[in-house]
């Protein structure tokens, strides 16, 4: 097994990308493992490892089904990345902060040229797979996955400002369900 640990000590190994290498057993090394974990599960399905040994590694609030996702922001990030992940199966549930590009995007509007955007979400949408509303709060609620698709503007001093990523984590903070993920 490749998690096991050499009797001998803590050796390198590859891990995330080429040529990047970490101390296997490090605090670096398990978050690059979920990190890896979580990409594979979102996109075949829940790990079949009980990498905890208690069963509890990714619960999951509809057990034995692909997880439950919610993408917080429909700007071109968060919407593609919504009407993407419904297109391939998942139920999604894309929200934002203004009603009315809510109200445009639930009537068929896509305000983003992208070629196929409109028809990919447009037949998840007709499929039950893609729902939008209004604030992070209401994709968060009852989701295994949410993401975090929030503008990073530039501040002043060239960093980026995390004020709305901070905002969305904190609205959405109140209706995680335990074992849920924020990406």
């Amino acid at each position: 097994d490749q998690h096991q640990h050499d009797p001998q000590g803590p050796v390198d190994e590859p891990v995330g990308d080429p040529g990047e290498r970490v101390v296997s057993g490090s605090i670096e090394h398990e978050r690059a493992r979920r990190v890896h974990l979580v990409a594979a599960w979102i996109l075949i399905g829940r790990p079949r490892e009980d990498h905890a040994g208690d069963g509890s590694l990714w619960p999951m609030s509809n057990e034995g089904a692909r997880p439950v996702l919610g993408v917080v922001g429909t700007g071109y990030v968060g919407l593609t990345t919504g009407a993407c992940l419904a297109h391939i199966g998942y139920d999604v549930t894309c929200a934002d902060i203004d009603a009315e590009k809510v109200e445009r995007l639930r009537s068929g509007e896509i305000p983003i040229v992208e070629d196929g955007l409109a028809e990919i979400v447009n037949d998840a949408v007709a499929a039950g797979r893609l729902r939008f509303s209004v604030g992070a709060a209401s994709a968060a609620e009852g989701t295994d996955v949410v993401f975090l698709c929030v503008p990073t503007p530039q501040d002043d001093d060239g960093s980026a400002d995390l004020s709305y990523i901070e905002a969305a984590a904190a609205e959405i903070a109140p209706v995680l369900r335990p074992g849920a993920i924020v990406v």
